[in-house]
């Protein structure tokens, strides 16, 4: 009471109290990827008051988007790997949402590389899905890592290395993991003519 008297609950039973109610997690195309918007549906998320991811010892605290009572959004973070999704309540209780598996770039099946053997200084497009994922390639026999001058989806481009070698690819990801792709051919130096003397 606004003076301050108490007036005792008694015959009122149990209050309910509401709570965030989570019925599941989605992703565009089905997606879980660095830079995607998540959803997360249900009911009473408007009394949601954080959105918390957990993978292996990280525990990691996002932006997110109250749409309306029965949907919240966020952006998956670019260092996330494969984890769990938790909705906080009022209380500070962690409401589990869901597990995802992030998605990784797959090469194609066939007609990868452009151009299929290359030499130093060329510009290589490398072709697949969800290499928008890849911050740089790695060569064999070149120690510095190269990022890509142009990515989408489906492709990337990079520029060979002089000292590169004959060798599978190996991509570096947004959140430091690693895919390895098929060998690229470097065009051996051919021999044109010889000349000499005899003595």
């Amino acid at each position: 009471i606004a003076n301050g008297t108490t007036v005792p609950c008694d015959g009122l039973g149990e209050i309910a109290v509401a709570v965030p109610v989570v019925t599941d997690i989605s992703a565009l195309e089905g997606k879980f990827k660095a830079k995607a918007t998540i959803t997360i549906s249900g009911s009473n998320l408007d009394l949601a008051t954080g959105v918390r991811i957990k993978w292996e010892e990280t525990v990691k605290e996002v932006e997110y988007s109250k749409v309306d009572a029965s949907a919240l959004t966020f952006i998956m973070p670019d260092d996330a790997l494969d984890g769990s999704v938790y909705v906080i309540a009022r209380s500070g209780a962690e409401i589990h949402a869901g597990n995802y598996t992030l998605t990784v770039p797959i090469v194609a099946a066939e007609n990868y590389y452009n151009p299929s053997v290359v030499e130093a200084g060329d510009n290589l497009v490398i072709t697949g899905t969800d290499l928008d994922l890849v911050k740089t390639v790695t060569f064999v026999g070149s120690s510095t890592p190269v990022e890509p001058s142009a990515k989408d989806e489906t492709s990337l481009t990079v520029r060979v290395p002089d000292d590169g070698k004959t060798g599978a690819l190996t991509l570096t990801l947004l959140n430091g993991t690693t895919v390895t792709c098929p060998e690229l051919t470097f065009a051996q130096p051919s021999v044109t003519s010889m000349t000499g003397t005899r003595d």
